[in-house]
């Protein structure tokens, strides 16, 4: 499934010429989700809201124009949303990347003797969102009735078998590890815009988070239970023939490893349920 998702700063929807040639090109891009920046209308309600997008599974949203300025609408397909929350502080409470642009470096455009141009617009998605879908892209489409540029965000299928990264409290009972974070933070050197440096740095630290779990960890249960079958050897040898020296060491390690295997295991297994209590 694609979804197809548009933001457009129209500048004025109070004339019907307008809002007519608006509904001709959301018909023609087939979007599920529009935002409709700077409607400049006072009062919305359904009529108006069909006068752009005709078909009968439309749900919307308004934020009010303040002073004739400004204003906001949300219009989306019920058969592909069925319910959409509106979110409050979304950019501050999420890790929200600006995806690059394609099509053109600008999305607004002043026409005059004297012309300038800026990218204004643009499309913040979180990182776990963009790991879940394939082939993401935000392209830039003509302006017609505004002085910018549509946005079109695109999303293909979605990636199976991933699972979102959680970050794991037992890590700090190893010692050395805020060091080791450090360390690996201030290696990594990429250039961008800041959002985009940091994506791409809490990437590269996500993967080496994942690749010393794997290494120093593994799976503790697997490892606990080798070392319970190794402990359990040591004591039918010792009831049959006795146990070395380098023997009593070697037990005393296994019980070290288990009780600290044990302690890590609680502390991931604590982690786990909490959401649940």
């Amino acid at each position: 499934m694609t979804l197809r998702l548009l933001s457009w700063n129209v500048r004025g929807l109070n004339n019907p010429r307008k809002r007519e040639v608006c509904k001709n090109l959301l018909k023609e891009w087939k979007c599920d989700f529009v935002c409709l920046q700077e409607t400049k209308v006072s009062s919305i309600e359904g009529v108006f809201v069909q006068s752009l997008w005709g078909s009968p599974f439309t749900d919307w949203f308004v934020l009010d124009t303040v002073q004739s300025s400004g204003g906001v609408l949300l219009i989306w397909d019920k058969r592909v949303f069925e319910k959409l929350d509106v979110i409050v502080d979304f950019i501050e409470n999420n890790s929200l990347v600006d995806l690059p642009l394609e099509g053109a470096s600008f999305t607004w455009f002043r026409d005059s003797s004297f012309p300038s141009m800026s990218r204004i617009d643009r499309a913040l998605v979180s990182l776990d969102w963009e790991e879940h879908f394939e082939n993401v892209s935000q392209q830039v489409l003509p302006r017609v009735v505004s002085d910018h540029c549509p946005l079109l965000l695109e999303v293909g299928v979605v990636r199976p078998g991933r699972s979102a990264f959680k970050f794991e409290n037992m890590w700090l009972k190893d010692e050395g590890f805020v060091d080791r974070v450090k360390q690996w933070w201030d290696g990594y050197s990429f250039e961008g815009s800041p959002s985009f440096i940091l994506a791409q740095k809490l990437k590269a630290l996500k993967a080496d988070l994942k690749n010393w779990n794997r290494e120093e960890y593994g799976d503790l249960a697997f490892r606990k239970k080798n070392k319970l079958t190794e402990l359990m050897g040591l004591d039918v040898r010792e009831e049959l023939v006795g146990l070395s020296n380098e023997d009593q060491i070697r037990r005393l390690q296994l019980k070290g490893d288990i009780e600290q295997l044990a302690s890590l295991e609680e502390t991931s297994w604590r982690q786990k349920a909490r959401p649940y209590l």
